[in-house]
């Protein structure tokens, strides 16, 4: 529950800024997801997420209709600081990890040139079957 407010506070912080963020979570499957406009020199990001049980697998979706935009992952271990293990530039990206080890996950997008532009960005952790 602490978790949906936090998500519905965040929501309603940033929509102002020009780009939303919303969570859901079912069995087996947890998804966040943020979209909207980005400026020059910004990021934005979502999470953290965390595997279920420490297993499955998480992806990270993104797109926008513009120029490049660069995409990331981050893994997140408490104690330390976040580890890049996906960056790409490109106006769409498909990343999916099963085997980085993290306490939790976050998915960026950055803007670091040009007009401002519109983005999508998923972070979706899921249970892998036995």
């Amino acid at each position: 529950m602490k978790r949906l407010v936090f998500v519905l506070g965040l929501v309603a912080a940033l929509v102002g800024g020009g780009y939303a963020v919303s969570s859901a979570q079912e069995t087996g499957i947890e998804v966040q997801h943020a979209h909207g406009t980005i400026a020059k020199g910004s990021t934005v990001c979502i999470g953290p997420i965390s595997r279920f049980g420490g297993t499955g697998a998480v992806n990270l979706l993104g797109s926008t209709h513009g120029t490049s935009l660069t995409w990331q992952l981050l893994a997140l271990n408490v104690g330390n600081p976040p580890v890049v293990i996906s960056d790409a530039t490109g106006t769409a990206v498909q990343f999916r990890d099963e085997t980085t080890v993290a306490d939790q996950f976050d998915a960026c997008v950055l803007k670091t040139s040009g007009q401002a532009q519109d983005f999508d960005l998923t972070l979706i952790a899921e249970a892998i079957a036995p």
